[in-house]
């Protein structure tokens, strides 16, 4: 009877261990678990945005599209504004009437289109900005002759 007991015993004993190390093992995968879910947390923090992989012509091409909405752009982030700045295409349309009382602005949507051909509108007698930009008449490839107004020989004199 002895033998019986002690085996009876030994049974429990183990079952014990057994329900042990069944918890033990649910812990561990509930702590796998949720260690996976912080890594993909951390991945997806750290992954750079389809946007930011794109190199820095292929992202000026695409402003290209937009370009009247640079400034909104170039509020984005560092790089978007100095793609935009480093880009002279985007700043070669110019319709005065986004300048009208501020050459200073105009001069330098100018300088910042380098030396690339020009495309201008011009919407009425705006004589103060035509002196800024006539230094720059041999880039202007294109403008808009229904846009242009009634002028003078004399308007055109520096």
């Amino acid at each position: 009877m002895k033998e019986l007991s002690d085996a009876r015993a030994e049974l429990a004993r183990l079952q014990r261990r057994e329900l042990e190390l069944l918890q033990n093992l649910l812990d561990v995968h509930k702590a796998v678990a949720a260690q996976k879910v912080v890594i993909d947390e951390l991945i997806k923090a750290s992954a750079v945005p389809p946007i930011n992989r794109l190199p820095n012509e292929l992202l000026a091409q695409t402003f290209l599209l937009i370009r009247d909405q640079k400034q909104s752009l170039g509020s984005v982030s560092r790089r978007w504004r100095v793609v935009i700045m480093d880009t002279p295409t985007i700043w070669s349309e110019i319709c005065f009437s986004d300048y009208y009382s501020r050459p200073s602005l105009l001069k330098l949507h100018l300088d910042r289109s380098r030396q690339v051909p020009l495309t201008i509108s011009l919407h009425y007698n705006q004589t103060e900005l035509l002196e800024v930009v006539l230094p720059h008449v041999n880039r202007i490839h294109t403008q808009d002759p229904s846009a242009i107004p009634r002028m003078s020989s004399t308007d055109w004199r520096p």
